[in-house]
C-alpha cells in the first residue's frame, strides 16, 4: 500500500478488533468505507489478498510485510 499510516491504522484496527477484523475479511470494501478508509483498488486487494481473517496471531510487521509483498507482485 502507498499510504503507510492508512494501512497501519487499519491493520492496527483489525488486530485489536476482532469484529473489525470479521468484517474486513467478510466484505472489506464495505467495512473500510463505513470505518471512514478511503483506499484505492489495488489497496484494497492487497488487503483481501493479505487475508484478515488470519491477522489475529500476526505482528503489525507481518502484516505489513505480506501486504507489501503482495502489492509488489501486482
Amino acid at each position: 500500500m502507498s499510504e503507510p499510516f492508512i494501512r497501519e491504522a487499519i491493520i492496527t484496527r483489525a488486530i485489536s478488533d476482532p469484529k473489525f477484523r470479521a468484517a474486513l475479511a467478510a466484505d472489506p470494501e464495505l467495512t473500510l468505507t463505513k470505518a471512514g478508509f478511503e483506499v484505492t483498488r489495488d489497496q484494497l486487494n492487497a488487503i483481501v489478498l493479505a487475508r484478515p481473517a488470519e491477522w489475529g496471531n500476526l505482528t503489525l510487521d507481518d502484516i505489513i510485510v505480506r501486504i507489501d509483498t503482495l502489492a509488489q507482485k501486482r
